[in-house]
């Protein structure tokens, strides 16, 4: 059962990849995007949301895949099981 981790604060990323599935992927929002300044290893299931990305200047971290609100609803939908952090 593949699960959506959605993540909101920096603080829960590194508790949050620890107990991560394979087939489970990661969706970074709020201030959870400053993770994407350090190598997270989960490409292609590594997700963020680009208006928080853009609202800290994060653009040239690149090793997420960026979604929009409609993108959000869409990986939250694909996926059995969705858990926030």
């Amino acid at each position: 059962m593949a699960s959506l981790h959605i993540v909101n604060y920096l603080a829960d990323v590194q508790t949050c990849q620890a107990l991560i599935a394979d087939t489970d992927a990661l969706l970074l929002c709020g201030d959870a995007v400053y993770a994407l300044r350090q190598p997270l290893g989960l490409t292609p299931r590594l997700y963020a949301l680009a208006e928080d990305v853009q609202a800290r200047g994060l653009e040239s971290f690149n090793q997420a895949k960026s979604v929009d609100y409609p993108e959000f609803v869409a990986l939250c939908a694909s996926y059995t099981k969705v858990v926030a952090w």
